[in-house]
């Protein structure tokens, strides 16, 4: 019994090893609070949005809108601004074929990389894109809005389109300026100007 209460004072006092073991409760102890307060683990695929309280029923205002649009595989990115008030947007666009795109930034205006874009439309003639918008409000909470699904073509569109820019109520000119636009690619030309 004497034996047994000195063993106990000895190992209550710090004997060797007792550091390490601190340490090591400590270390425990920091880890589990910090999991407790970041919440659980999400994957990127599965954003925070995704699992969102708020989602609204209707697709999110786009500009331009392209639901109910279809495709064509040989377009040029369908750049867009997205008009819902936030302070982060996350887009994401996905297909059964190819490279997902991801798009989470700060600012409502989305740029698509013309590569990645180019690759998702080439691997899904025929097959429709899915496009996820969320949107974070200034107090933190994320919005997800209803997806919407663009069908793409297995058909190409002509590269070209030849056209006039006209201010609006315009019955007059002076001076006149034909255009080209490459529609693979963001390409502008003047082909025909009068500048008399």
């Amino acid at each position: 019994m004497d034996n047994l209460d000195s063993q106990l004072r000895r190992k209550n006092a710090g004997g060797p090893g007792s550091t390490w073991r601190h340490w090591l409760a400590g270390l425990c102890l920091i880890v589990a609070g910090s999991r407790i307060l970041a919440g659980p683990a999400v994957p990127f695929d599965t954003a925070p949005e995704t699992a969102a309280p708020n989602v609204e029923p209707r697709p999110s205002h786009l500009a331009p809108d392209y639901v109910g649009v279809v495709i064509p595989p040989n377009l040029a990115p369908l750049n867009l601004t997205i008009q819902e008030p936030g302070n982060e947007y996350h887009l994401r666009v996905s297909a059964p074929q190819g490279q997902a795109l991801d798009i989470r930034q700060a600012g409502p205006q989305v740029r698509f990389p013309i590569h990645e874009w180019k690759a998702l439309l080439g691997a899904n003639r025929g097959n429709p894109l899915r496009w996820e918008i969320a949107v974070r409000t200034a107090a933190g909470a994320w919005t997800s809005y209803t997806p919407f699904e663009t069908p793409v073509a297995d058909e190409a569109i002509d590269p070209y389109v030849t056209y006039r820019r006209l201010k609006p109520l315009y019955s007059t000119y002076k001076h006149l300026v034909i255009y080209q636009r490459h529609l693979e690619t963001f390409d502008e030309q003047p082909i025909l100007r009068n500048d008399a």
